[in-house]
């Protein structure tokens, strides 16, 4: 799996006012809800929980949203 840059992802969100503290914050959110979830069904991750939550933004599995 190719780890996307924070460049990368702050170019999938140009124009919309999504500023880079946000989208890391979404990101760390999303990664905590990944490790969570993976110990709760005792499953062992392969990849780090960053590099799956920047998969899922990269992929619009998620959506960041500025508030």
């Amino acid at each position: 799996m190719k780890k996307p840059t924070l460049t990368s992802l702050l170019e999938k969100y140009e124009g919309t006012g999504i500023t880079r503290y946000s989208l890391v914050i979404g990101i760390a959110k999303r990664a905590r809800e990944i490790q969570s979830e993976a110990e709760a069904e005792k499953i062992q991750l392969t990849e780090r929980p960053v590099i799956l939550a920047s998969d899922d933004v990269i992929n619009e599995r998620v959506v960041i949203k500025e508030q």
